[in-house]
């Protein structure tokens, strides 16, 4: 985001130098966060486009570039929504939302890993990392996600990032898991 965003601006970099917990030995052990930059808009474009992405998404049509780039001038302004992309090294691996609803004291978290980095730890370690920053700097009490049933992956990696289970509830149409962290202590 632009500078003139001060009130939520802070220093989002955080790293993490243990190794992820994977198989990979090519992968190096620096993994951080930062707020999103106008030239992610492409990133997003073909991350949010990913078919994986799409079919666990609660909007499965593919999303044209247009709408795409209305949506991230929209969401690059708006207060009530923070996006940070994860890097790893030099790549950008992935992206964490979160958007304020009605309920200030919530948001409502958002993760995509692109799919080379899948499977390997980067899920768990971008949603805990993204859920502390948020937590600080959005003054949120709770982060919640709602994620189809049959989505077992994302709801196994949200539960190791320390997400609890809700329920299951009828949610843009699909039976959801919802999940919750609490990030009031």
């Amino acid at each position: 985001m632009e500078d003139n965003n001060s009130s939520k601006k802070q220093d989002f970099n955080e790293h993490i130098d243990n190794r992820p917990k994977t198989n990979h030995s090519q992968l190096k052990n620096q993994l951080k966060l930062r707020e999103v930059k106008k030239d992610d808009v492409t990133f997003l474009f073909e991350l949010r486009n990913d078919p994986s992405v799409r079919e666990s998404s609660f909007h499965v049509e593919p999303i044209g570039l247009t709408d795409h780039k209305k949506w991230f001038q929209e969401k690059l302004k708006a207060k009530n929504s923070l996006i940070l992309i994860a890097e790893y090294g030099e790549q950008r691996v992935g992206q964490i939302r979160f958007d304020i609803g009605e309920m200030a004291n919530r948001a409502e978290v958002s993760i995509g890993v692109l799919p080379k980095f899948r499977q390997k730890g980067f899920g768990v370690k971008i949603l805990k990392i993204g859920c502390k920053l948020a937590s600080k700097n959005l003054q949120i009490s709770s982060i919640n996600a709602f994620i189809k049933k049959e989505n077992l992956i994302s709801i196994r990696t949200f539960s190791k990032a320390g997400f609890e289970k809700k329920g299951y509830l009828e949610y843009k149409g699909y039976h959801s898991m919802e999940m919750e962290l609490d990030v009031s202590k």
